[in-house]
């Protein structure tokens, strides 16, 4: 007989949107999460989180492996009880003094995870799908489409900048490589407990994701919220040598990436939280200034 999740006892509730329900409960004696899709789509995403916790598994098993992560208990087609994980989130550890210490961390994990796991035929890694292209370059079209409303902002400059950075992005994402990337690991996803780092929440990990999406997402998500560039690029540059790589040797698919991230930010802030984003920020002159800044470093590249 199939486990009911509706007789668990619930403890907490940990986050509810339209897509997802989570929660502590008590299990079999101990407390557990239970995470349930509350719409067809998100049922979708659950599967590709349960292969995400199976390849995470398998990396935990490497004697170097600097994290850990929670285990999942059972599962069905719409929900998923995953062991509880003690400690504190990385993000309420952080206080603004201590920030490179725990980014640094991050930075260690992404680069434990770099490039790890793909999908290769003949030991060629296989390029993002062409029917995932063809959405993106309609997701994009879309967000281009919003720029007007920058105008009753009065920051009309952002404009060009935008649609420079979405030709090029059109132009360069065939070309981009791929690997098992989770571009959502931040420091809400890392718990914290003592020495010990354990990861969670792999709805956004995908098999043939853009390499160096955690990477980027992070380091501009700092400078479009904090403003801080300095510990942007300090992130960067530490992922490289802790992952022995070069940047230069990477130059176009992190310019591709910075140009994504730039254009989909700012349509996260001016539009409402949807099914593509939960960002409850809303569009200031100070972070169009961010932007152009973060397009800035892009063009350097």
């Amino acid at each position: 007989m199939d486990t009911q999740p509706e007789k668990f006892q619930v403890v907490d509730v940990l986050q509810e949107s339209e897509r997802f329900l989570v929660q502590s409960v008590a299990y079999d004696g101990i407390t557990a999460v239970l995470k349930r899709a509350k719409t067809p789509e998100m049922t979708l995403n659950l599967q590709q989180e349960l292969e995400a916790y199976q390849v995470y598994g398998l990396m935990t098993e490497d004697k170097d492996c600097p994290f850990s992560t929670a285990s999942v208990l059972e599962s069905h087609t719409d929900w998923m009880l995953i062991s509880f994980l003690e400690g504190r989130p990385m993000r309420e550890l952080m206080d603004g003094q201590n920030d490179k210490i725990y980014y640094d961390k991050l930075a260690s994990i992404m680069a434990f995870c770099d490039n790890k796991v793909g999908i290769s035929f003949n030991d060629v890694r296989m390029s993002i799908p062409k029917q995932a292209l063809d959405g993106q370059q309609v997701r994009i079209a879309e967000m281009i489409g919003r720029h007007s409303l920058l105008d009753a902002f009065g920051l009309e400059f952002l404009k060009p900048n935008l649609k420079q950075a979405s030709d090029f992005y059109v132009v360069n994402s065939p070309q981009l490589k791929t690997c098992f990337v989770n571009a959502d690991l931040t420091p809400a996803h890392v718990m914290v407990n003592g020495e010990s780092l354990a990861i969670f929440d792999f709805e956004n990990a995908e098999m043939l994701a853009p390499r160096f999406a955690d990477v980027i997402n992070v380091a501009t998500k700092i400078w479009f919220i904090e403003g801080d560039g300095d510990k942007a690029l300090d992130f960067v540059d530490t992922f490289w040598n802790l992952s022995g790589q070069s940047g230069e040797a990477h130059a176009l698919q992190i310019k591709t990436l910075i140009y994504r991230r730039c254009i989909g930010f700012t349509d996260e802030l001016l539009t409402d939280p949807n099914q593509h984003h939960n960002t409850s920020f809303t569009m200031t002159p100070e972070f169009a200034h961010n932007i152009s800044a973060v397009l800035e470093w892009a063009n350097e590249l």
